[in-house]
């Protein structure tokens, strides 16, 4: 009985170390990230990975604002756009499953600019791509919009358009495993256009 006591107690003060730690991390990446060190946020908030596995949801989802800040920095870190969104897609789905809405605003914001950051390379890959017929450029450019549609999978022209590419880029494998996808998500290619007419003129 007193063994069971005994670890019942060593549990509760690990967790709640684990927890003093993690609110410790989050407050210090919070710190350096409203100071616009963006790097030093990045490296707090490295070390409180490994903490945060078991935190409640709300720490989760400061965690994923503020590791997700840190990587977008001012929007000139474009290499790091990919792990940017996918800390903001993440923190999103926690606040949609019950951890309120307190971050999900800005995020989605960010995220949104993220996605059209990603869509407007893609393009410019498969413009190059188109000009110099180059393989790798048709490559980078599918796997560009194929980014956009994991980040926002109603979008599915751009898993279309990632399937097409694949297949100029010879790498017909994925090309069909992609165009299987989207006919098992009932992808026709049709889609509706809408024009207005001004009836004064």
């Amino acid at each position: 009985m007193i063994k069971k006591q005994l670890i019942v107690l060593s549990l509760s003060l690990f967790i709640g170390m684990t927890t003093f730690a993690q609110k410790k991390e989050l407050k210090a990446a919070d710190k350096a990230l409203k100071k616009k060190d963006y790097a030093g946020a990045l490296s707090v908030i490295s070390q409180a990975e490994s903490l945060i596995a078991n935190a409640d949801a709300k720490s989760k989802a400061r965690f994923y604002y503020i590791k997700g800040m840190a990587l977008y920095g001012n929007g000139n870190n474009i290499e790091n756009n990919d792990k940017a969104a996918e800390a903001f897609s993440t923190l999103l789905d926690l606040e949609k499953n019950g951890s309120g809405a307190k971050y999900s605003a800005m995020a989605g914001q960010i995220l949104n600019d993220i996605i059209i950051s990603i869509n407007d390379q893609a393009y410019k890959d498969f413009q190059r791509a188109n000009a110099n017929s180059d393989v790798n450029d048709y490559k980078k450019s599918a796997e560009g919009y194929y980014k956009v549609y994991q980040l926002s999978p109603t979008d599915t022209s751009t898993l279309y358009s990632s399937a097409y590419l694949l297949y100029y880029a010879k790498d017909f494998e994925t090309s069909i495993s992609r165009f299987k996808k989207l006919q098992n998500l009932g992808f026709t290619g049709v889609s509706t256009i809408y024009n207005a007419k001004n009836i004064v003129n």
